[in-house]
């Protein structure tokens, strides 16, 4: 055509250019730079779903990029085509089956009113994907059997929300998540080790719903909340705190 060769004439210029659909569309073969799609690029091309992630091929979105499946986010979690937090540790472990214990932000309803929040997850014991709720004292605690935290919305060394942490901890799960199996951990007192039973609950609450509206009680006839378990599956909570069965009061 005797015009100088540009990027987007319809005509690929041998040694300078891979291709040349001569349109300005990023979603097919041939990106405006006359490459093909890549994920580094700085185009939102190919099949990507925000610029140069999502779609099947590229990395992961970060929360707030776009997205059309949850499989596009790192959190596993899509809301109105947008990646936001997870909505618990175990939905987080799904999407990450490699991520490491640690803090993560949270968010029950996604693009939803309830605010996001910080969680302590644990993600390697016990098939991973807990949410640590609330976190006892090994001396002077202050969550007794009377202690009016177990009914309240009240918060307990936020700030410090790792299960190690020799204080009292209550956290933003125990009022905000809601949860289908609930699990104890103790530490062996020579060990130091830390072992862990785990329940299902009847129904998915919170640990606040839970304490607030159950009645006391654990009584064959369903009073309250009752697990039932084999002998010996009672007896693990004695090995967990390094007692003998000749210590133990099981009924």
């Amino acid at each position: 055509t005797c015009v100088k060769a540009s990027c987007g004439d319809g005509f690929v210029q041998m040694n300078v250019e891979d291709c040349d659909d001569g349109n300005a569309s990023e979603a097919d073969l041939c990106t405006t730079l006359c490459k093909a799609p890549a994920c580094d690029d700085g185009l939102q091309s190919g099949t990507e779903t925000d610029l140069d992630c999502g779609g099947g091929d590229c990395p992961k979105c970060e929360v707030d990029q776009a997205c059309v499946a949850p499989s596009d986010c790192k959190t596993g979690a899509c809301d109105v085509d947008t990646c936001v937090f997870a909505d618990s540790c175990k939905a987080l472990k799904l999407a990450q089956p490699n991520a490491p214990d640690g803090v993560y932000d949270l968010d029950i309803d996604g693009k939803g009113p309830s605010p996001a929040f910080k969680a302590y997850c644990d993600m390697t014991t016990d098939g991973g994907g807990w949410a640590l709720a609330i976190r006892f004292a090994p001396n002077n605690g202050q969550f007794n059997f009377y202690s009016p935290h177990w009914t309240m919305v009240s918060l307990v060394n936020e700030n410090t929300p790792g299960p190690a942490d020799p204080s009292d901890g209550k956290f933003p799960a125990y009022n905000l998540l809601p949860g289908g199996e609930i699990r104890g951990c103790m530490q062996h007192p020579g060990t130091k080790a830390y072992a862990c039973k785990s329940y299902p609950l009847p129904a998915t609450k919170t640990l606040l719903d839970i304490f607030t509206n159950t009645p006391v009680g654990s009584d064959i006839a369903m009073k309250g909340l009752y697990f039932v378990e084999a002998q010996a599956e009672k007896l693990k909570w004695l090995t967990i705190q390094g007692r003998t069965v000749a210590e133990a009061s099981v009924a």
